[in-house]
C-alpha cells in the first residue's frame, strides 16, 4: 500500500495535523474575509476565520479531524463554538441593507452582528 497523507486512512497525529494544515491554508487564502458571514445549515450567522493555533488544545484534534479540503474554521460569535465550513460559505460582513435583513432574524443573531460590527471598525 502506497505512503498516503489521507485522515481516513492515517492514524498518526502528526500527519493527519500536517494534511489539514495544508488544506486549511488553501482553503485559508481562498477566503477573502476574515470577519463575515458562515452559512450553517440554511442560515447565515456572523463568524470569524480562524486559524488551527487559535482553536484551544483540547478542541484541535477533533476540529482538524473533520477539516474537508476547501474548508476553514470559524469561531462563531456569542458563543465559543468552533466549526469547519466550506470556503464557499464565507461571505463579507459589513453595514449594509442586506446585512441588516440577515441580522434582524432575531434579536439575538442582532447583538452577535452589532458585535462583528464593532469589531471591523476596530472599537
Amino acid at each position: 500500500m502506497p505512503f498516503m497523507l489521507c485522515p481516513q486512512i492515517c492514524n498518526y497525529k502528526g500527519m493527519l495535523y500536517m494534511y489539514s494544515k495544508y488544506m486549511y491554508m488553501y482553503a485559508h487564502a481562498r477566503v477573502q474575509c476574515h470577519l463575515g458571514w458562515a452559512k450553517h445549515g440554511c442560515f447565515w450567522y456572523p463568524a470569524k476565520v480562524i486559524s488551527p493555533t487559535d482553536v484551544p488544545e483540547h478542541l484541535r484534534s477533533s476540529i482538524l479531524r473533520k477539516l474537508k479540503q476547501n474548508q476553514v474554521i470559524v469561531k462563531w460569535y456569542g458563543e465559543e463554538n468552533f466549526s469547519s465550513v466550506p470556503a464557499h460559505h464565507i461571505n463579507h460582513l459589513s453595514e449594509n441593507k442586506v446585512d441588516a435583513a440577515r441580522a434582524a432574524r432575531s434579536h439575538n443573531i442582532q447583538l452577535r452582528y452589532q458585535q462583528a460590527i464593532s469589531d471591523v471598525r476596530g472599537e
